[in-house]
């Protein structure tokens, strides 16, 4: 910790003595657009507000201005027909050309009066954002604890589940990690973490480079019918646009390691296109994270191009690669915490295209083409006996197509319509050694080796209609079929959005989702037809839309899981759970789809975007997440926190220093104690099957804090911060787990204090 600080004010007195004394200067281009259309936005008047500039967007949309002092901003963006909307935390840097593209919502409508209250930075709901939040790349950049991940981003939000800090795995509204879908740019990208867990969208530490994201929206329920095979949420970010005049660069280290990106303009500023590229460093500070001789090694490389093949049509290709390698030697801490040591390796490569095509002013269609390759390599022996215990060499293969279509039938009615293909193929080698399960039962060798495929397929048709001024509705159906069990399962969603005063609306939602088994389920019951998994989301919603970038949200929800699989010899386990837990190292035999479970709750969030150098968001779920056991009695589930508190914001006390911090108190998680007699007999951790869930962690609380500094320069600018996770040194649970070699019960603890240092230098 001190020898960080030293550090930290060496670096800051040098870098003090060669930035200028004059700001010096960029400049911001941008695109205004129709949010449901797509079509350029001319004459609408976009105004630097700290600086009161003003300027109107051309035919196409685009706006400019030069010679912008470097800083912060805030644009606000108006015009007839409407509805003016304020982009918070646009960074301007020496040198360089910030890109933003800003989607306007049609006001054709709304009252006049409407519009002119706008002005003062009161912006209008709509049906379509009940559930969804928003983060701008500054957001999601400064955000105290995130250390370059998120996943760690979105976590501060009340419908997100505090899990222990050694992953982020993401838990909404009661689900599982499975449940989650990622996308980028219209790609869904399968897991967005290295070291990814088979089966499900969780991993210890992200993969996506967060200075490529222009946004994220992240939609906890409720979602619309063109996003399927998910239960839970949708994390939908979009990556922005190179430098369409030169060639820009920047060079990083943080805690997720050392990197660079470079952007620049295809010849004769046809597109524009990126490249990033990074390496862990983690062997430097692997004593700080008590990792002793367990020491990840990844690296990821991600691009963006795009091209303009005319005013119209466009054609964007996406690139998202990670590889994974991490040893565990018998003498390491995390080796005894499993009883396993061995390596691991995992290698994930997405690669996909989108062609996007405006074919009138009133009708515009998205086609997009995806691969992805995700192959596991594991083997580990016992701790103990030195045997070959676990031994994985998966490979799973999947080719998807996607297609969006939006027609603006009038003003008032709008249709989305599309259809999606996917298709599945896994080699499957896996060995599992005989052994006394959690359960206390003597399992036998598993040993599974082969291929098998699927096709699946899904239609939507979605449409958004204005009763009034003041009422829009969303109808919605899904169609999926999957040759799984050759069924169609028919999903239909709505949503109502009411305005019953000015910028205040009242919102509900219902639909029902489906979603099939990871292919690992089915490589040990090809011959059971399972069910996909049904879930019901039912939601009401509150959001008050006040002055100065203020906005404050209230909403219910229930959600309600059937078709769940269960084992029939262990009916009051809920094996979804168990699986995450687990990691997948399960005997996944005679299984049933009869499983339910429930979840229900209240959400509340009070955000303030970035005015006049403060910012800040305040949380509150209260939640209840349980299944039902074979006694038809609800047992809590193993992520139910029952309650979370967060509260997050920063200060910038002089325009090149900020200061921010996290704080967040939370429930302790359910869990099944240790049968501590028979796992002493057996010499390996067994379950007290008569207790199941029925223990609690101590409550979680932790603090992080983060300080940034910004120098700039004629030609680039640096950013240099300061991150310390778990400030006060809480020392939260994350499990109990049995010593092996010891042969007794221990407690593991999440992360202790952890200050970290990391540079971002633009050029």
């Amino acid at each position: 910790m001190n020898r960080t600080l030293c550090s930290l004010c060496v670096l800051l007195m040098v870098f003090n003595l060669n930035a200028t004394d004059s700001t010096p200067k960029g400049h911001l281009a941008g695109q205004v657009v129709d949010e449901d259309i797509k079509i350029p936005l001319p004459a609408l008047a976009v105004e630097i507000r700290e600086l009161s500039l003003i300027v109107a967007s051309d035919e196409s949309g685009a706006f400019l201005f030069k010679e912008v002092p470097a800083g912060q901003y805030s644009l606000l963006v108006q015009g007839s027909g409407y509805r003016s909307k304020t982009v918070y935390d646009v960074a301007i840097t020496p040198n360089r050309t910030q890109r933003i593209m800003i989607h306007l919502k049609s006001a054709l409508h709304i009252k006049e009066e409407v519009v002119i209250e706008a002005r003062i930075d009161q912006e209008q709901a709509d049906a379509g954002e009940m559930s969804t939040k928003s983060f701008s790349f500054e957001e999601i950049r400064r955000s105290p604890g995130s250390a370059g991940d998120i996943s760690r981003v979105i976590n501060v939000l009340p419908s997100v589940a505090q899990l222990p800090s050694s992953f982020n795995t993401l838990v909404v509204r009661g689900g599982n990690p499975m449940e989650n879908g990622f996308y980028i740019d219209g790609i869904e990208i399968p897991n967005i973490n290295h070291f990814p867990f088979q089966g499900s969208g969780s991993g210890p530490i992200g993969l996506i480079n967060m200075d490529f994201i222009e946004d994220v929206e992240f939609k906890a329920g409720g979602f619309g019918a063109s996003f399927g095979n998910r239960l839970s949420a949708i994390m939908d970010m979009t990556f922005r646009q190179g430098n369409i005049q030169k060639v820009e660069g920047q060079v990083d280290l943080s805690m997720i390691g050392i990197g660079a990106v470079l952007e620049g303009p295809f010849p004769g500023e046809k597109g524009n296109w990126l490249f990033s590229a990074r390496k862990s460093y983690l062997d430097l500070v692997s004593h700080m994270l008590s990792m002793g001789e367990t020491v990840p090694n990844y690296s990821d490389f991600q691009f963006k191009a795009q091209l303009d093949l005319s005013q119209s049509c466009s054609v964007t290709m996406l690139g998202v690669i990670g590889l994974d390698q991490i040893e565990f030697k018998p003498e390491s801490k995390m080796a005894k915490e499993m009883g396993v040591f061995g390596q691991s390796q995992s290698d994930a490569v997405t690669l996909g295209g989108n062609l996007f095509k405006l074919w009138s002013t009133d009708f515009h269609s998205s086609l997009s083409f995806s691969c992805n390759t995700t192959r596991h390599q594991d083997g580990f022996n016992h701790l103990k006996t030195g045997r070959l215990w676990v031994e994985n060499n998966s490979k799973e293969d999947k080719i998807q197509l996607r297609n969006q279509n939006h027609w603006q039938v009038s003003p008032k009615i709008s249709l989305t319509m599309g259809v999606n293909w996917l298709h599945e193929l896994n080699k499957d080698h896996y060995f599992l050694q005989e052994r006394i399960s959690e359960k206390g039962e003597r399992m036998p060798t598993l040993t599974i080796q082969g291929d098998q495929s699927s096709d699946m397929l899904g239609l939507h048709l979605e449409s958004r209609i204005d009763l009034s001024k003041r009422l829009e509705t969303i109808l919605g159906v899904r169609l999926d079929h999957s040759d799984r069990d050759d069924l169609w399962w028919l999903s239909p969603r709505m949503a109502v959005s009411w305005q019953f005063l000015p910028h205040v609306n009242l919102n509900c939602a219902w639909g029902r989702y489906i979603q099939y088994l990871p292919p690992v389920f089915y490589s040990q019951v090809q011959d059971q037809m399972l069910r996909p998994p049904q879930a019901d989301h039912s939601l009401l919603g509150l959001s008050w839309a006040m002055p100065r970038g203020v906005k404050l949200s209230l909403e219910f929800y229930h959600k309600g899981y059937r078709n769940l699989p269960i084992q029939r010899l262990h009916p009051d386990f809920f094996l979804m759970d168990e699986f995450s837990i687990n990691r997948g190292g399960l005997y996944l035999n005679q299984l049933i789809s009869e499983g339910s479970a429930r979840s229900y709750g209240v959400e509340m969030i009070l955000q303030k975007k970035l005015a006049q150098d403060f910012y800040g968001l305040l949380s509150f779920s209260w939640s209840k997440s349980e299944y039902q056991n074979s006694q038809e009695e609800w047992l809590p589930r193993s992520f139910d926190n029952g309650f979370v508190f967060s509260v997050e914001g920063g200060y910038r006390p002089a325009k090149t220093w900020e200061i921010s911090l996290r704080w967040t108190y939370a429930g302790g998680v359910p869990y099944t104690p240790f049968d501590l007699g028979k796992s002493q007999m057996l010499q390996t951790g067994v379950y007290d099957l008569f207790r199941i869930n029925t223990q609690r962690y101590p409550d979680f609380h932790s603090l992080n804090v983060r300080m940034d500094k910004r120098f700039y320069f004629h030609l680039s600018s640096l950013i240099i911060y300061v991150n310390v996770l778990n400030a006060y040194n809480r020392k939260n649970i994350d499990r109990y787990y049995w010593n092996i070699p010891e042969n007794r019960q221990e407690r593991a603890d999440q992360l202790g204090i952890m200050p970290t240092l990391g540079i971002e230098y633009e050029f």
